[in-house]
C-alpha cells in the first residue's frame, strides 16, 4: 500500500525550551535558519504526500497563521487539542485515531532530519509497519527499541540512565514511523482502552510497549549513519544548529583521507569511558574531524586504533578522518 498521508504531533508546550517557546510554538523553532516543522514538511512534500495532519495545541494559531491550509502542494488538516497541557502525544494520537486506521506516516514534532531517512522508510515492505530507528549508544536516552531476527521489535522501553551495556539489537527512535492500515486499527485500539482507563498522560511508545507481542508486524527501519537530532532542551537546540551548519571549507580540507581498521592486537581495547566519547562528540561537532588520531601508520595512511576512538566512528557511521 502507498502511504499519503502523514500525522505530526505538535501540540505540545516545549516546556525546556523556555523561553523561546514562550511566544514561538516548539515546532516553529528554528535550526540553521529552518524551523523544525518546515523541514519536516518540505521532506513530506518531496516524498509524494499529499495530506497532512498537524495535531495541534500551544500557539496553535501561531502554527495555522504560519503554514496555512495547503503547503507546497499538500492539504493541511488541523486537529486542536484542547488538553495538551495535561496530556501527552498519546492522548494527541487518540484524536487523530481515524487517521491512524488508514496507515499514515507518524512523524514526533520535534525530530529534525535529512530527507534520506524518510526516503529509506518510505521504501520498506508495505505489508508490515516500520520504525526509523538509530543505534542506541552513550548518551543517548528515550525511547530504545530492542529487536530480535530481521530487526522484529520485541521490546520498547523508555531510557534515562545509562545502561550497563549496549548491543546491537538496542535501537533510538528517532520518532518517525510508516504505519500500515492493519497495524493502525490495532493501534487505535489500544489507545482508545488506555484513554478509557484514564491514562492519558503518556507517550505513545508505552502504549505499544504495553501491547505489542512478539507477533506484532512491527519493525526498525535502521537509519544508522544518517543524520537526525530528538530536540528537546537547548542543548539539543545547540547540537541540532551545529551538526546541520553547512560545512565550511576549513572543515573539508583534509590533507589526505585514510582507512579506520581496528587492530585489537596493537594494544589492550579500552575502556569506553563517557568522558572520551563525550570529548570526541564535541570535537567531531566542532571541527567534523577529529584532528589528531591516536595512532597512524605514517607510510600507508592506515589509522591503527583498537581502542574507544574506533568505537565511536563506527557508531557515528565515520569512514575517514584526516592525518595531520
Amino acid at each position: 500500500m502507498t502511504i499519503n498521508n502523514a500525522i505530526l504531533l505538535i501540540a505540545g508546550f516545549g516546556s525546556r525550551l523556555k523561553p523561546i517557546t514562550n511566544t514561538t510554538p516548539k515546532c516553529l523553532v528554528e535550526v540553521t535558519g529552518t524551523p523544525i516543522l518546515i523541514n519536516t514538511l518540505n521532506h513530506l512534500a518531496e516524498e509524494g504526500i499529499k495530506d497532512v495532519i498537524l495535531v495541534v495545541g500551544h500557539l496553535a494559531d501561531v502554527i495555522e497563521t504560519t503554514i496555512g491550509n495547503m503547503y507546497n502542494g499538500m492539504k493541511i488538516t488541523y486537529v486542536h487539542s484542547e488538553e495538551y497541557a495535561t496530556t501527552n502525544n498519546m492522548y494527541s494520537l487518540w484524536l487523530v485515531r481515524r487517521y491512524l486506521e488508514q496507515g499514515t506516516l507518524l512523524i514526533e514534532g520535534d525530530s529534525f532530519f535529512n530527507r534520506n531517512i524518510l526516503t529509506r522508510i518510505m521504501q520498506t515492505n508495505p505489508a508490515f509497519s516500520y520504525w526509523a530507528g538509530d543505534r542506541f549508544s552513550l548518551f543517548k536516552e528515550g525511547c530504545m527499541l530492542t529487536t530480535g531476527e530481521g530487526n522484529h521489535i520485541q521490546q520498547i522501553q523508555i531510557v534515562r540512565e545509562s545502561l550497563s551495556d549496549y548491543k546491537d539489537n538496542y535501537h533510538k527512535s528517532a520518532g518517525i514511523i510508516k504505519i500500515t492500515p492493519e497495524f493502525g486499527k490495532q493501534f487505535s485500539k489500544w489507545l482508545d482502552i488506555e484513554v478509557q482507563a484514564g491514562n492519558t498522560n503518556i507517550y505513545y511508545d508505552l502504549v505499544l510497549a504495553k501491547y505489542i507481542e512478539g507477533s506484532t508486524p512491527l519493525f526498525v527501519c535502521p537509519i544508522h549513519g544518517m543524520k537526525w537530532i530528538e530536540i528537546d532542551d537547548h542543548d539539543d537546540l545547540q547540537k541540532a544548529n551545529e551538526l546541520f551548519t553547512p560545512e565550511t571549507s576549513s572543515k573539508t580540507i583534509l590533507k589526505r583521507e585514510v582507512q579506520i581498521v581496528p587492530i585489537d592486537t596493537l594494544k589492550p581495547l579500552e575502556k569506553v569511558f563517557p568522558n572520551h566519547l563525550s570529548n570526541l562528540n564535541n570535537l567531531l561537532l566542532r571541527d567534523g574531524f577529529v584532528k589528531a588520531p591516536l595512532l597512524v601508520d605514517k607510510n600507508t595512511g592506515i589509522v591503527l586504533d583498537g581502542s574507544h576512538r574506533y568505537i565511536f566512528f563506527l557508531m557515528h557511521g565515520y569512514k575517514t578522518v584526516p592525518v595531520q
